[in-house]
Order: C-alpha cells, then sequence, then structure tokens
C-alpha cells in the first residue's frame, strides 16, 4: 500500500495522505527504511500515520497520542 499510495500521490497532487496501522508485520531494519519514505514523502505534500513502531515515529515531526478511556 505504501508504494501505490507514494507513487498515486506523486501523479496526482494530493495534499495530505494517510496510512493507517502502516506497520503490520514489519520491525527492524525494514521499518526503517518504511520510515524513510514516509518521511521523503512528507517533504512535499501532509503525510498522517498511524504506527506503533519507533522506527517509523521517530521520522514525525508532530506526534499525537491517543488513547480511550473507559
Amino acid at each position: 500500500m505504501l508504494g501505490v499510495k507514494s507513487l498515486v500521490s506523486m501523479n496526482k497532487l494530493l495534499p495530505t495522505i494517510i496510512f493507517d496501522e502502516i506497520d503490520i508485520g514489519i520491525s527492524g531494519d525494514i521499518a526503517d527504511k518504511v520510515g524513510k519514505i514516509l518521511q521523503k514523502l512528507a517533504e512535499s505534500r501532509q503525510v498522517i500515520v498511524i504506527t506503533h513502531l519507533p522506527q517509523i515515529a521517530s521520522k514525525g515531526v508532530q506526534h499525537y497520542f491517543v488513547y480511550k478511556n473507559y
């Protein structure tokens, strides 16, 4: 999905791209590479990412902590 959205967003002038749970099934070095791809995308558009991995979250400029209160 990252590859598809990246290519589509470069051909269409999409101002914002949202990735929900982009980190499912990856970790370590691959997660770091995904984070770098997202960081590169964010240079030209707004990127919103929901993630649980520090390798991806560390590339962000702004962070929001979202939680449920029961």
